[in-house]
């Protein structure tokens, strides 16, 4: 016994002792090429409807202590919606995410990007599909990572995801920074949400115009450490919150730390030697992200009842929160909803363990976002997206 405690402090010296955080940051400081978005009003008063008494419930329920003058509300910034996927999900996303995308989402705002393998004849037959039939979005093939040892499938043993393909889908998500190179900020989607709320910059940043990311305490994924060789102490995929919005750079910047940290030039063989056992991307990223870019992003622990963000979407969402969101933004009169969760349904906590959160004040605000946001779109767009809506049971 005593070996094997032996044994497992030389494993954890040899960790310390590699490349670590403190290590990257004397090595490239903290990233200094974030740009304030560009403003329709340099603040809270110059947005039509938001009267000073919503202010004043802004500052209460969110951003006590801070100054509100700081946030912007962006009429013009593209923020591409990405969702990588392969042709079995084909029904899923055409009957969940896309359709439920056609109610909630500005595509000229937030365009959304389907990746497909490239060397799947079926892929590129479901992704001719959903041209043809879903105009709003665009698709790109993927070509397979130059090693594809890499996806050996064994991290999640005796699960759905034990598979090569899930593997290529983590693998893929570390590098979607290289198809928007227009755009500075990304949301990833899963394949299986729903939208059930209509998404806004309002949801993505905090009033500093930080991306705001939700956490709750916790570690789930054991190699997330190993990867990153820091102390992982939050999850960040439990909050079950969607989209999840990373700015581009922090994807280029991840896959140099953690190329480093296993002293190699390829981000990809270092993945390699992590993706064997349990691992969420997302948690690297965002670890990395909180450690290093701490000035780009804000975590909002769910252990605070006032650290809320709004969520518009989330995994397996049920029809009845596409129907209450419909009746919450389009003021449509859903008879199958239950009018208790009518304007909570936004603040969705967690599939798993659903919460209710009733926080009228967050929602009034978010509310007045939505309603600036559409004032840009032409009637006719108006039209069609409630047109979309009115298509949902009822």
């Amino acid at each position: 016994m005593s070996l094997f405690f032996v044994a497992i402090s030389l494993v954890f010296f040899i960790r310390t002792g590699l490349y670590n955080i403190n290590d990257h940051i004397k090595q490239y400081g903290q990233p200094q090429n974030w740009v304030r978005p560009t403003a329709v009003g340099d603040n809270f008063q110059n947005i039509k409807g938001l009267t000073s008494k919503k202010i004043s419930l802004l500052y209460k329920t969110l951003y006590a202590g801070n100054n509100l003058t700081n946030h912007t509300i962006t009429a013009s910034r593209k923020v591409p919606l990405v969702v990588r996927s392969y042709h079995r999900d084909k029904k899923k996303l055409e009957n969940g995410l896309l359709t439920s995308y056609k109610i909630f989402i500005n595509p000229k705002k937030y365009p959304l990007t389907v990746i497909l393998d490239n060397a799947s004849q079926k892929d590129h037959e479901m992704g001719d599909d959903l041209v043809k039939n879903f105009e709003e979005i665009s698709v790109i093939y993927e070509n397979p990572p130059n090693d594809t040892s890499i996806l050996h499938g064994t991290a999640f043993p005796k699960t759905k995801y034990a598979r090569p393909g899930y593997d290529r889908q983590q693998w893929s998500t570390f590098y979607f920074d290289r198809y928007f190179p227009d755009s500075d900020i990304i949301g990833v989607i899963d394949s299986d949400i729903q939208f059930f709320g209509y998404l806004t910059d309002f949801c993505i940043f905090n009033q500093k115009g930080q991306i705001k990311v939700p956490a709750v305490p916790g570690h789930f994924y054991g190699n997330d450490q190993y990867a990153t060789n820091m102390k992982t102490e939050l999850e960040y995929m439990y909050p079950n919150r969607m989209p999840m919005f990373f700015w581009k750079n922090t994807f280029i910047n991840v896959r140099r730390y953690i190329s480093n940290v296993f002293e190699t030039t390829s981000f990809d063989r270092a993945l390699k030697k992590f993706s064997v056992k349990r691992y969420s991307q997302f948690n690297i990223i965002y670890t990395y992200a909180k450690a290093v870019e701490s000035n780009l992003y804000e975590v909002v622990v769910f252990d605070n009842p006032l650290s809320f963000k709004i969520s518009v979407a989330a995994n397996q969402a049920k029809d009845f929160e596409v129907q209450a969101g419909c009746s919450l933004i389009h003021s449509m009169n859903c008879k199958s909803v239950n009018h208790k969760f009518m304007n909570t349904v936004v603040l969705r906590y967690d599939y798993k363990t659903t919460r209710w959160l009733d926080n009228g004040d967050l929602l009034d605000i978010y509310l007045e976002s939505v309603r600036t946001d559409m004032s840009y779109l032409p009637y006719s767009k108006r039209v069609q997206i409630k047109n979309a809506c009115a298509k949902r049971k009822h």
